[in-house]
């Protein structure tokens, strides 16, 4: 309360104290006679006092009431204040508890958890799957249906285990095939080891890009086609990578059953085959591929295979078998042409040892060597916004064309040449589901050729 206030407030209770005794009938008994009369404008002043009082009165009131409700707003503050803070030193004490207990158990029982846990939280399940069509020349048309899940499971920060296994039709029956199961330890940052069978680090088709939703082609490469390097060994195997200054190097080495060497058929004498889970010899084969690239969007890739493919204690006991190979991928987007540019080159060389093959046919031998090459390339225009309604978008298209060549020696039709020219169109509905379309025209030498139309809808997941 303010000075001037209290001042007011005393000159009226002194004012209402005279008022008062003036206006008392016991005051004014000692002498009536001397009584004067109250003037108006006394009584007027008197009159205004009083009710200056009683405002003033009212207002002290009020203001009495305001500051018992900002004591009261005070003291809920102070109290939800001592709430909060006591809530967060208590949240603290009991965080800094737990650590304490959880790093004691991680001490003394933590080798103990890691083993019987069961792992269901590093398991991931993916694959792919595909629907096909294929009509080519002089082989009536048919669809067909194939689905491959990979399972994924990490036990431990280190240890992997991937598992695939295909469920597909063939012109009669199904069937179940593992594709491919493999252990991987991962030994540091540079370095991985890995047994079972596993897609083989020959160039980089089989490892990288076969499944049909990766594949740009509605077909693969015809030398893949052909055999002339598997898509899985049945072995160990050593890799990793690490940089070289702005560039990077990557490294692949394994020790796997070797391929077999096919004999008793006229037609398929002198070819391999890599479907070899129990080796025909003692002789294992060695291969390994080197990496190299110099900026991120160029890899350049050496790949070799060597190894004995002659069943033991059979006269081709001491065939064996050299094969190596050279890769290169290139991916960039280009503002020039409004799109990304995907071209991938390989080529494989085979080259067996000669063996003279006897039969139901007369003995012949030849100078068995086989080689393939390919050259793709994919164009995307992912800078282009042009629509063509219904929310198909040019930028979701791919155009794909592959040249590619199979050379074979050999007595009669085994030995042709055999070249291909495909062209295709995909539709990416989403990065991991395409729709496909293509069409090959293939001429093989001394025979007809074998043109086909291919339509294929593939996804993975």
């Amino acid at each position: 309360m303010t000075e001037s206030r209290t001042y007011k407030l005393a000159v009226a209770v002194v004012s209402m104290a005279a008022f008062a005794a003036w206006a008392s009938p016991a005051a004014a008994q000692p002498d009536r006679a001397e009584e004067k009369p109250v003037t108006r404008s006394e009584f007027t002043r008197f009159l205004n006092d009083y009710k200056q009082l009683k405002a003033d009165v009212a207002t002290l009131q009020e203001e009495n009431g305001q500051l018992k409700q900002q004591v009261a707003e005070l003291q809920r503050e102070n109290t939800a204040r001592r709430q909060v803070d006591w809530g967060a030193e208590f949240e603290t004490r009991m965080s800094a508890q737990r650590d304490t207990i959880m790093e004691r158990v991680r001490d003394e029982f933590g080798p103990t958890l890691d083993a019987l846990s069961p792992g269901l939280t590093n398991f991931t399940l993916g694959g792919a799957g595909v629907i096909t069509f294929q009509d080519r020349q002089d082989v009536d048309s048919t669809f067909g249906v194939g689905i491959a899940p990979t399972l994924l499971w990490r036990p431990t920060d280190r240890l992997l285990l991937e598992v695939e296994v295909a469920f597909g039709l063939t012109s009669d029956d199904t069937f179940v095939e593992l594709d491919y199961a493999q252990v991987s330890y991962l030994l540091n940052d540079y370095m991985t080891i890995a047994g079972g069978k596993f897609l083989i680090p020959f160039n980089t088709f089989w490892e990288r890009w076969h499944p049909s939703w990766i594949n740009k082609s509605a077909t693969i490469p015809l030398m893949y086609e052909r055999g002339l390097i598997g898509p899985t060994g049945l072995g160990v195997q050593v890799r990793g990578g690490f940089p070289i200054g702005n560039m990077k190097l990557n490294y692949a080495a394994y020790y796997v059953n070797g391929p077999d060497f096919e004999n008793t058929s006229f037609g398929t004498a002198g070819n391999l085959g890599f479907e070899n889970f129990r080796d025909n010899n003692n002789d294992k084969s060695f291969g390994g591929r080197i990496g190299f690239l110099p900026i991120p969007e160029l890899e350049l890739g050496y790949s070799f295979l060597t190894g004995r493919v002659g069943d033991s204690g059979s006269r081709f006991d001491g065939v064996d078998t050299f094969i190596h190979g050279i890769d290169l991928s290139y991916a960039r987007e280009f503002e020039a042409i409004k799109g990304r540019l995907d071209l991938r080159a390989e080529a494989i060389w085979v080259d067996t040892d000669r063996a003279v093959f006897t039969g139901p046919f007369d003995p012949f031998t030849f100078d068995n060597k086989r080689s393939g090459w390919f050259v793709q390339a994919a164009y995307r225009p992912t800078l282009s916004d042009f629509t063509l309604g219904d929310g198909i978008e040019l930028k979701n298209t791919e155009f794909v064309l592959r040249f590619e060549q199979v050379r074979e020696s050999g007595p009669g039709p085994r030995g042709a040449d055999h070249s291909r020219v495909t062209l295709g169109i995909d539709y990416w509905i989403r990065p991991n589901i395409v729709w496909k379309i293509a069409y090959s025209h293939d001429n093989v030498s001394g025979d007809e050729d074998e043109n086909g139309f291919f339509m294929q809808f593939a996804f993975g997941f």
